[in-house]
């Protein structure tokens, strides 16, 4: 049995040009994979193109009719063979020029390699706002230096790439909801979320979205959830309240808006595992913080921990917390859950750099000093190696 495709377009990158062959590729919303689109025909008439999916082989492929702006105009139905062999139900396709996030394999997006604040990049402050040391990089305030001067945002994209760094940090709400960081910088459009994204997945950088803001378990309805492969949310002390799949659950609440990603815990330091109510989770064991983290991966869909520590403090204690966290979630020690996206060294010395005074040579050489230490045994890093 076919499921029917019912054609509709999204845009994320702007507008396809006409008399061009762009990367384009289409995502059923009820499918894991996305489809490959195999030919754009641009039309006689000026400002309206085809998109031909030759693989929807059932009914002679399917036919999608754009205008410049992305909006559909017209759409042949077509049929698509169903996932399984089982009938899915309606899909909604979507279509986009750029790179393809589903191109990107997941041991590859597991595998952390970023800096998200320190870089010495001598970036302007904004008028009105504190001073940022060093005019150091902080990844979520890139969308404001974009919108500053696009070339200047262009220009930190290629640097960050060209250290050898892939995963960015983005925040994906912009000051609408909060202030950005400390209100160092402005708010920025975050109904462009989705264009911003696709820039950075066109860079050749793995956007990692802070898919919530502080104060509540929101997301935005701007960013499309196919442009979405990799969600955290900033140090949350209390991510999940009890063992059940509903809106005290803020790992399923992700599962659920941005199905294809691959989520995270970042832990406030000294965090072993989520507070709870021990009364709901059968009591206040030894073996309480194991159970937690088992149905956070086992029923949850949590791939892994995103490690913040306090180098400038001891990095003596990051080790040893980080070999902690490693014993547990990828040997399973202790009866601990098997995590598939291990442990990653993702924060150690933001707050040293930008609100303390640090520099970012001390701040590189901790963070070199934990990587040389205990590096072997983890994905990877968030705030340099």
């Amino acid at each position: 049995m076919s499921r029917i495709l019912n054609c509709g377009l999204s845009s994320a990158a702007g507008p396809f040009p006409v008399g061009t062959s762009p990367s384009v590729w289409a995502l059923p919303d009820n499918g894991p994979q996305p489809r490959p689109v195999y030919n754009v025909r641009p039309l006689a008439e000026p400002g309206r193109m085809q998109v031909i999916f030759e693989d929807c082989v059932e009914n002679g492929g399917v036919t999608i009719t754009v205008n410049l702006s992305g909006y559909v105009e017209q759409a042949q139905h077509g049929s698509i063979p169903p996932a399984g062999g089982q009938n899915e139900g309606p899909a909604f396709l979507m279509v986009r020029g750029g790179v393809n996030p589903f191109d990107v394999p997941v041991e590859v997006l597991r595998a952390f390699r970023g800096n998200f604040c320190g870089l010495p990049f001598a970036l302007p402050s904004f008028p009105g706002r504190p001073t940022i040391p060093y005019g150091q990089l902080f990844t979520p305030g890139w969308p404001c230096y974009y919108e500053l001067d696009h070339d200047l945002g262009d220009r930190i994209l290629t640097s960050y790439a060209a250290m050898g760094l892939t995963h960015f940090p983005l925040n994906a709400w912009g000051g609408s909801t909060q202030t950005v960081y400390r209100n160092y910088y402005p708010p920025w459009d975050d109904t462009r979320i989705s264009t911003y994204t696709q820039k950075i997945w066109d860079a050749g950088l793995y956007p990692l979205h802070c898919v919530f803001p502080d104060d509540r378990p929101i997301v935005n309805p701007a960013l499309d959830p196919g442009l979405v492969r990799l969600a955290f949310w900033w140090e949350d002390s209390t991510p999940i309240t009890a063992p059940w799949q509903g809106h005290g659950n803020k790992f399923w609440v992700v599962s659920q808006a941005y199905p294809h990603a691959l989520v995270y815990w970042h832990n406030p330091p000294g965090q072993d595992a989520p507070y709870v109510d021990p009364a709901l989770w059968g009591g206040n064991d030894d073996g309480l913080n194991g159970r937690v983290w088992s149905y956070m991966i086992n029923q949850s869909g949590v791939q892994g921990l995103l490690f913040q520590g306090e180098a400038w403090e001891n990095p003596a204690n990051s080790v040893a917390n980080l070999q902690d966290f490693v014993d547990r979630l990828v040997h399973g020690k202790n009866g601990w859950p098997i995590a598939v996206g291990g442990v990653n060294d993702f924060e150690e010395t933001a707050r040293y750099t930008f609100g303390l005074g640090g520099s970012y040579a001390h701040a590189k050489e901790l963070t070199h000093t934990i990587w040389n230490s205990i590096g072997s045994q983890l994905e990877g890093f968030g705030n340099g190696d």
